[in-house]
C-alpha cells in the first residue's frame, strides 16, 4: 500500500482525534515455489469400498535483495535476501470409505478422514515478514487540534510529544530494523504448517424409489495455530482495567455488568514493540483450541412427471479457546477478536447449535403444471444478526473506574468489546441474536417451442413475504444508534425474463 505523503488522519464526529504516520514507500519482491505429489488407490472388498490417498506438499519462498528510497519518516535503505520464508514440508493422508449395508445399493454408510494444510495463497513471504516491510510500518499518535485549523501543528518527525501531538505508539518507527519476525518452528520444517483435520460420517437410505434421506456428522479441528509475542514486554508491564456496560434492557444479562480483563501498557513501556510470530504450543501455557461440529439432515424426493422436493436442516457449532493467553497481554492469539477481554468468561467461545456457523434450514420444490408451466420455490431460514457491543470509553472514564490511572500515550478513548460473540461453555447463556431470517422466493416458467428453438418466459418474486430482516447492525454503542440496521434484506422484488435457446 502506498499512502500519499505517508500520513492519514482520523476524525471523530468531524473533529480531529488522531493521525497515522507510515514508513513508506513500501517494496517487496519475492519468489515462491510449490511442489505436490499425490498417490491414490481404490480397493473393493465385498460390500466395502476404500479410497486411500497420501500427499506430499512442499512450499518455500524467499525475498530478493533490494534498495528502497527514502520517505518522509524513514531513510533510504538496502535489504538483503532472506531464504526459507517459509520452507514447509508435509505429508498428509486422505481416507474415504463406503459400505453397502444390505448389498442392494439402497442403504450405505460413508465416512472420510483427511488432513488439510492451511492455504498459503502466495502471500506468506510478503505478509509483513519480508525484511523490506518487517519494520514498524505505521504508528498512531493522538492529535489535539487545539486551534481548529485541521492541521497537526507539531513536528511529525519528532517521535516524542510536541505541539498538538502526543508520543507515537511505537518508538522504533522510522528505524530500518526488523520489528516483525517469525520463529523457525512457525516458518519451516516438517509438519509445522497450520492444518486442520476433517472427519465425516454419513448414513444414506432410499425409503422407496425416488425418495431418499440422509444424515451426516462432520468435525473439523485445527492445529499449529500461531501467536504473536511482543518480546519487549512481560505481563508486569501492563495494568489491568475494567469497563462497565451501559444500563440498557437490550443488553439483557450484560446490562450494567462490569467486565474486566482489559490491559493498558504501563506509561514507561509505551511505544515498545517487537513482534515474534510463533507456534502457540511453544509458549507452554496451554493448548489453543478451534473446532467445528456439524450435523446435516436432508431429504430428496422425486415423483410424477418431474416434481422435485429437496431440503434439510444443518446445525453447526464452533468452539474457540484462547484461555492460554489469559493474564498474558503481551501475547495476541491467532484470530483473537480486537479489543476483547481476557478472562475466564470470555476466553472459551462456543456458539449454540441453532445459531452457529452454517446452521440453517432450506427447502426447494419444483412442480410441473399444465400448459408446460413449471412452478418452483425456495425457502430458507438463517440465524439472525449477532448482537455484539463495541463500547467507546474516554480516558477519564477509565481512570474513574480504575484508581485514577488514565490511558497511556495520551490516548483519548479506548474501544472495548463487552458482549460475547457467543456463549461461554455449553450453557448457551450470553449469545444475543436478532430473530432468525425467513425468506421465500417463487418462480414460474413457461416454455414455447419454435421448431428447433425454444423461448422460455420467467416470472420471479424475490422475498415474497417482504421480510426486511437486518443483515448488519451498528455495533458501536449509543442509546439511539446501537443495533440500528446498516443493511437490510432486499425487499419484495418482481422480475420478468426471457430466455431464447437455438
Amino acid at each position: 500500500m502506498q499512502v500519499p505523503n505517508q500520513v492519514t488522519y482520523n476524525f471523530r464526529g468531524g473533529v480531529p482525534s488522531s493521525l497515522v504516520e507510515w514508513a513508506g514507500p513500501f517494496q517487496s519482491y519475492t519468489r515462491l515455489k510449490g511442489t505436490a505429489i499425490f498417490a491414490q488407490d481404490q480397493w473393493t472388498l465385498n460390500k466395502l469400498t476404500l479410497n486411500l490417498g497420501i500427499r506430499y506438499d512442499g512450499f518455500s519462498g524467499r525475498t530478493l535483495p533490494q534498495d528502497i528510497p527514502a520517505g518522509p519518516f524513514i531513510a533510504a535503505r538496502h535489504v538483503d535476501e532472506l531464504k526459507d520464508l517459509p520452507n514447509y514440508k508435509d505429508i498428509t493422508p486422505r481416507i474415504g470409505a463406503s459400505y453397502d449395508i444390505f448389498g442392494n445399493g439402497r442403504t450405505a454408510i460413508k465416512g472420510s478422514f483427511g488432513k488439510y494444510l492451511f492455504g498459503q495463497g502466495g502471500g506468506l513471504s510478503q505478509q509483513g515478514f519480508a525484511p523490506s516491510v518487517a519494520i514498524v510500518s505505521n504508528v498512531t499518535r493522538t492529535w489535539n487540534d487545539a486551534n481548529g485549523n485541521y492541521v497537526p501543528d507539531c513536528v511529525l518527525t519528532n517521535p516524542l510529544a510536541n505541539g498538538e501531538c502526543t508520543q507515537i505508539s511505537n518508538l522504533a518507527f522510522g528505524q530500518p530494523i526488523t520489528n516483525l519476525s517469525i520463529s523457525d518452528d512457525a516458518r519451516k520444517g516438517w509438519n509445522h504448517r497450520e492444518y486442520n483435520y476433517q472427519i465425516s460420517a454419513q448414513l444414506q437410505h432410499e425409503l422407496r424409489p425416488g425418495l431418499g434421506v440422509a444424515v451426516g456428522y462432520f468435525r473439523t479441528w485445527w492445529g499449529n495455530q500461531n501467536v504473536t509475542v511482543n518480546t519487549l514486554l512481560t505481563p508486569a508491564d501492563f495494568t489491568e482495567f475494567c469497563v462497565t456496560n451501559p444500563v440498557d434492557d437490550r443488553l439483557e444479562q450484560f446490562s450494567g455488568k462490569q467486565v474486566c480483563g482489559y490491559y493498558d501498557v504501563n506509561p514507561n513501556k509505551f511505544g515498545q514493540q517487537n513482534s515474534l510470530v510463533d507456534l502457540a504450543k511453544n509458549q507452554n501455557l496451554g493448548t489453543p483450541e478451534e473446532l467445528f461440529n456439524g450435523v446435516d439432515m436432508g431429504v430428496n424426493a422425486r415423483w410424477g412427471k418431474g416434481a422435485l422436493l429437496t431440503g434439510g436442516i444443518s446445525l453447526g457449532r464452533e468452539t474457540v479457546d484462547w484461555c492460554y493467553a489469559n493474564g498474558h497481554p503481551e501475547l495476541t492469539p491467532q484470530n483473537f477478536p480486537a479489543n476483547y477481554p481476557r478472562n475466564s468468561e470470555y476466553c472459551r467461545v462456543t456458539s449454540s447449535w441453532w445459531n452457529g456457523i452454517g446452521s440453517q434450514a432450506k427447502a426447494q420444490v419444483v412442480y410441473p403444471l399444465p400448459w408446460d408451466i413449471i412452478a418452483s420455490g425456495v425457502f430458507k431460514n438463517l440465524p439472525g444478526v449477532n448482537r455484539t457491543l463495541s463500547l467507546v470509553s474516554t480516558s477519564a472514564q477509565i481512570a474513574a473506574q480504575n484508581g485514577g490511572r488514565p490511558l497511556s500515550g495520551g490516548a483519548a478513548t479506548v474501544t472495548t468489546s463487552t458482549v460475547p460473540i457467543a456463549s461461554n461453555g455449553d450453557s448457551n447463556q450470553g449469545t444475543l441474536f436478532d430473530d432468525r431470517l425467513n425468506q421465500t422466493d417463487l418462480r414460474l416458467t413457461k416454455g414455447v417451442r419454435l421448431g428447433r428453438s425454444k423461448i422460455q418466459g420467467m416470472f420471479d418474486i424475490y422475498n415474497i413475504f417482504n421480510n426486511r430482516a437486518p443483515q448488519a447492525v451498528n455495533a458501536t454503542y449509543s442509546a439511539a444508534a446501537w443495533l440500528r440496521p446498516t443493511s437490510l434484506l432486499g425487499g419484495r422484488l418482481f422480475k420478468f425474463g426471457v430466455q431464447y435457446d437455438f
